[in-house]
């Protein structure tokens, strides 16, 4: 997602090519970003809202969509790994092959993965939820390959503050279409889930019309290091990269556990994907301010507000249930909406920061490679795998029912609060020096 919030790296994949031009040249600037909203609006469904659909299509409990969420990140990994090894080998060894002829197969792809559950169902009423497990499996990894590779079209051929305002752009519309899709799919989802996703199919196939705008590759990319930078910021590159990863260890764990909050707080079931809106919405708004609001650049202060903004409002949204009970449904649902806001500023704002600097400071420094794209994915699977853990344990009577919160709470405070106090530190250290 890109997202979630797969699925879409900071540090973009460069293919190579053997000749390239620039959108300037070879299209309008509009088809890349025509083609990520498109695209955006299907996987942030297929990531982010997947587990609504499974529980309405397959009554999924909330240990199935703990395990749901597990596969997603592991084979996000294995995606986001060889997306780069696998284009490159693909432009070199076979002939007439394109970065826009990958795309266009993968929107193919795609497009028959979100049929498939549907025409299972179809063809073989009562067939089990294999298929939903199937698509999950191959869906998330071609998604670590799109994404990388959009980027590539969207950040080729700039440098310097053209890159950055380019990038910060495409943050903003993938993750608009996110939050429209949440709130456009809720019918859908509510009563014709599979039927929902198969649409899904029809909007990846028709994207492949903004192809045609695309040149064959992307141009090559700029080095955002031409313009100097004070100093500190490659410290500060090093803290946001460090809170990335973390910050989707507590946003995996959160994905999966919204059907059941939502479920205790007797939300009905039009409402679901709109709650998870609220969170997207929350987090695209926060991209548009730190795009276009300067102040926080070289500051320290959002590598504390940020992380603590994130924590504070997972605590809300996971005990919004327990708040209902204590004080009432209102404290229930402000628990719930507070927390999804508070969480979706803390997420953003790591986000462009990890982004911002890493174009300020230059790729050649700090690239990583694959190796960046494959923490981001350690950080999908670790944070359901923990509410994965508790949810069998409780199943096989070894925790209490209502441990379960507690528990899951411990362990993404755990991940992020170790985090934040090294960064905590290296501000210490950073603005002593000051």
């Amino acid at each position: 997602m890109p997202d979630p919030e797969p699925i879409h790296p900071p540090t973009p994949v460069s293919p190579t090519v053997q000749s390239a031009r620039s959108f300037a040249i070879g299209a309008p600037e509009i088809a890349p970003h025509a083609f990520t909203f498109l695209n955006s609006f299907c996987t942030t469904i297929l990531t982010t809202a997947i587990f609504f659909l499974t529980k309405n299509a397959y009554d999924f409990s909330r240990t199935m969509n703990f395990a749901l969420a597990v596969l997603l990140g592991v084979t996000y990994i294995v995606g986001a790994k060889f997306a780069g090894p696998t284009i490159r080998w693909t432009l070199r060894t076979i002939p007439g092959s394109s970065s826009r002829g990958i795309l266009a197969i993968l929107m193919v792809a795609l497009t028959v993965l979100c049929i498939i559950p549907l025409a299972v169902q179809r063809l073989w009423p009562g067939s089990g939820t294999w298929p939903i497990w199937v698509v999950i499996g191959v869906y998330s990894p071609l998604t670590g390959v799109l994404w990388p590779l959009v980027e590539s079209f969207i950040a080729g051929g700039k440098r310097g503050r053209r890159l950055v305002r380019s990038m910060g752009l495409w943050n903003v519309n993938w993750s608009s279409a996110g939050a429209i899709a949440s709130i456009a799919c809720a019918p859908l989802v509510a009563g014709y889930p599979l039927e929902g996703m198969a649409m899904l199919g029809g909007i990846h196939l028709a994207s492949v019309i903004f192809l045609r705008f695309f040149p064959p590759n992307p141009a090559p990319h700029g080095d955002g290091s031409h313009e100097p930078h004070p100093p500190h910021y490659a410290a500060l590159l090093v803290a946001f990269r460090m809170l990335l990863p973390a910050s989707y260890v507590a946003s995996s764990a959160l994905m999966p556990l919204l059907p059941t909050l939502t479920e205790n707080l007797n939300v009905v079931p039009v409402l679901h994907t709109v709650i998870t809106a609220i969170y997207l919405a929350t987090r695209s708004l926060t991209f548009l301010g730190f795009q276009f609001l300067r102040g926080w650049h070289g500051r320290w202060w959002p590598a504390i507000v940020c992380p603590t903004l994130l924590i504070v409002g997972f605590a809300f949204v996971v005990f919004a249930g327990r708040s209902a009970d204590a004080f009432g449904a209102a404290a229930g649902w402000t628990s719930l909406i507070g927390g999804l806001i508070a969480f979706g500023v803390g997420m953003a704002g790591i986000y462009s920061a990890a982004l911002y600097y890493a174009m300020e400071v230059g790729n050649a420094q700090v690239d990583a490679g694959g190796a960046h794209e494959t923490l981001i994915g350690v950080g999908y699977t670790i944070g359901p795998a923990l509410g994965l853990g508790a949810a069998l344990a409780i199943d096989a009577g070894r925790l209490a029912p209502g441990a379960f919160e507690p528990v899951v709470l411990s362990g993404v405070a755990l991940v992020v609060v170790a985090v934040a106090v090294v960064v905590g530190a290296r501000v210490r250290r950073e603005t002593r020096l000051k």
